[in-house]
């Protein structure tokens, strides 16, 4: 599912070149299976991505490692691509940073532990050019300002020759930062230890890198509570380690910041990282210090070495060492980096990106956004208008409260209560200023224990915005006060002569279908006022007149800050919850609105009144519409019950007999007809096939002689 979310985020932040890989299909035996496998996969690819995306088949781990030659293949492949820069890569440049160092004043954390950071990120630059003085944008962090940017020398080089098949031994290098695997090298004020060479990763580790892997508490405080002794001809004491810099090294750090063949970016300052392992590195000396505070600085030193070595930020911060006493271009970096909050040194963690990407001027505001929106097609549910929800816009993730609406022929923007199915609609909210057609993804949650699909809807950026007209239905019902004839003074639709004044004209309707139009308001009671209809009304009739109300986009603006957290607690980060997730949190059951439920409909019966047609009329009337008078009921006489005689039951009880029969003799003969006519019938037809039969084979010799003739 994750993979499938990817793709989506690609989609919509400029789709890459994009080839996918297919692993773990020696778990597969049958052949069968495993070519419908493939072939269901690519087509499931290929509708994500585009019709033709390569797909690349790794068949296994023979020996717990992929296969030499489709790892080469697969180079190949990689090799071959031809990347289409997308449109926002094109206007911002961006850094994904390798490495973060702190460069925060040690007296100042010590004085305020939890006082704004300076800090010093490195890392390729990618899109277009960088600028100092620029604004950007650390995702799960915040808007920061960029000072300055130096350039550096790229740490893993191509090789001199082009056109090369392979790479040898020593060529093959590795750049893996904060991954603890490749080369390690050193600079003026952080040292590397060498490992022999990105190529010797598959060797034995390092005694020394053992060690610092062992350890479980910093250097510094081991040291403080210890005696270093490096000259065993002197008194046991506590030495700074200092490298001997010469004059070549000197114009190196003054010129290798300046110059860059392959243009490394660094946000905020610059860090000179070679490639190359100098075996013969400047020597090392001693010198005695006697100061509490260099003693500090020589302990935070070689905690600095061990946190650089294994690609991580310094978590800790606290760089004892005073300001004098370092390099003059670390004095330099110090005064030209950005402030963060302290949380983002705390919380650093290597597995989380960082990202730098730079804002133009005009994406420093704040507004509000309109963008084509439409629920993806495998959410389960749709989203309700007000319910916040997590926006991906740029470089800039953020929560907000969308109100969603659709565009009617008239060019009116009407508010919907829900997304629609199957159909694109238009999504308000407030935000920061970003180009249109910028694409944008929603998602109602970001938690990873969840099963289901968290993008929520995709859309692009099309307005920007600020005199939005959004409105919604509203429905303003009334009752007749007084009746008189076709004017009718309606009370409970108002509650000012203020508010009637503003409908004055309006077109309102009845329940039975009569309109009318607002006149006049009246004194009393508040709110009242004078209309007319086509047609008197009645007191019972119900009164309403349909208008549209202005809303407001809700002006809610929460930036994600998850990397100002824990790692722990970067699940839980406090974002704005819907009214059914508190709801559900806290067990509280809904109460509905009782207007909304279901009553039985109970209505009187009305006693219609006879129609009277004057007799005016009634002589104007022709023949067939005119009430003719009914003919007068004749009073009938009540009978009077008879007893009859003995001698009349008993020829009554005769008579009922003879009938009997005869009845039953009836039925007699009309059966034995019946049965007559059905035999009739069946004679009759047989003497018809007959005659059918004849006619036919004289027809037959008829044609036979005159197809002689």
């Amino acid at each position: 599912m994750e993979v499938f979310e990817f793709m989506n985020l690609c989609q919509i932040h400029g789709m890459p070149k994009i080839m996918g890989v297919l692993t773990h299909l020696d778990l597969i035996q049958n052949q069968k299976q495993l070519r419908r496998t493939k072939k269901r996969l690519k087509q499931r690819f290929w509708v994500e991505i585009y019709q033709g995306a390569k797909l690349f088949y790794l068949s296994g781990m023979p020996r717990g490692d992929y296969m030499k030659n489709e790892i080469h293949n697969l180079c190949r492949f990689i090799s071959v691509m031809k990347f289409r820069q997308p449109m926002w890569r094109n206007t911002h440049p961006f850094i994904v940073a390798d490495r973060v160092e702190d460069l925060t004043d040690p007296e100042a954390v010590r004085a305020n532990a939890k006082c704004d950071r300076k800090v010093s990120l490195y890392g390729y630059v990618r899109g277009t050019f960088l600028k100092p003085k620029s604004h950007v944008h650390v995702p799960g962090v915040g808007d920061l300002f960029l000072h300055d940017v130096n350039a550096l020398s790229d740490p893993c080089p191509l090789p001199q020759k082009e056109g090369k098949r392979s790479l040898n031994e020593k060529e093959r290098l590795l750049y893996a930062p904060m991954a603890g695997v490749g080369g390690l090298v050193y600079d003026r004020d952080a040292v590397y230890i060498d490992l022999g060479g990105s190529h010797s990763q598959n060797s034995a580790v390092h005694p020394l890198v053992e060690q610092l892997q062992k350890s479980q508490s910093d250097i510094g405080r081991k040291i403080a509570h210890e005696d270093l002794q490096l000259l065993s001809d002197e008194p046991p004491g506590r030495r700074r380690v200092v490298f001997e810099e010469d004059d070549a090294q000197d114009d190196e750090a003054g010129s290798g910041h300046e110059e860059d063949d392959d243009d490394e970016g660094v946000d905020e300052e610059g860090e000179d990282e070679d490639a190359e392992q100098e075996d013969d590195a400047a020597g090392v000396m001693a010198e005695t210090e006697e100061d509490d505070d260099d003693d500090e600085g020589a302990d935070q030193e070689e905690e600095d070495s061990d946190e650089e070595e294994e690609g991580e930020d310094d978590e800790e911060g606290d760089e004892e060492e005073s300001e004098e006493e370092a390099p003059l271009w670390k004095k330099d970096l110090a005064q030209k980096a950005a402030q963060v909050p302290c949380e983002f040194v705390e919380s650093f963690d290597s597995r989380y990106p960082i990202v730098v990407g730079v804002l133009a001027s005009s994406e420093m505001n704040v507004g509000i956004l309109v963008a084509r929106f439409r629920r993806h097609r495998w959410q389960k549910r749709i989203f309700k208008s007000r319910d916040p929800m997590l926006f991906s816009l740029g470089w800039r993730r953020f929560q907000s409260i969308p109100l969603f609406s659709i565009e009617d022929h008239n060019g009116r923007r009407r508010l919907l209560k829900y997304t629609p199915e199957h159909m694109h609609c238009l999504a308000a909210f407030w935000g920061p200023i970003t180009p249109q057609n910028t694409g944008i993804l929603a998602m109602s949650s970001s938690r990873r224990d969840t099963n289901e699909f968290r993008i929520s809807g995709t859309g692009v950026l099309i307005d920007l915005d600020k005199g939005l007209d959004l409105v919604k239905k509203l429905k303003l019902i009334g009752t007749p006060l007084k009746i008189h004839k076709k004017t009718v003074f309606v009370k409970g639709m108002f509650n000012s002569a203020l508010e009637v004044a503003k409908f004055e004209g309006a077109a309102i309707r009845s329940v039975s279908g009569v309109r009318g139009q607002i006149k006049k308001a009246t004194r009393d009671p508040p709110g009242a006022f004078r209309a007319t209809f086509e047609d008197k009304l009645i007191p019972s009739d119900i009164v309403f007149v349909r208008t549209w109300v202005a809303v407001e986009v809700p002006h809610f603006y929460n930036p994600s800050t998850t990397l100002l957290l824990p790692a722990v607690e970067r699940e839980n980060w406090r974002r704005m919850k819907t009214l059914g997730e508190i709801k559900r949190e806290r067990g509280i059951q809904g109460t509905p609105n009782p207007d909304s439920l279901y009553k039985p409909v109970e209505r009187k019966e009305r006693l219609s009144l006879p129609l009277v047609i004057p007799r005016a009329l009634q002589q104007n009337l022709p023949f067939a519409f005119k009430p003719k008078s009914a003919a007068k009921k004749k009073n009938k006489l009540k009978r009077v019950t008879v007893v009859p005689e003995p001698e009349e039951e008993e020829r009554s009880r005769l008579l009922h007999m003879m009938k009997t029969v005869r009845k039953v003799r009836q039925q007699k003969k009309r059966r034995a007809m019946v049965e007559r006519v059905k035999e009739f019938h069946k004679k009759m037809g047989k003497v018809d096939e007959k005659k059918k039969q004849k006619q036919k084979e004289m027809k037959k010799k008829y044609y036979q002689l005159s197809a002689k003739s």
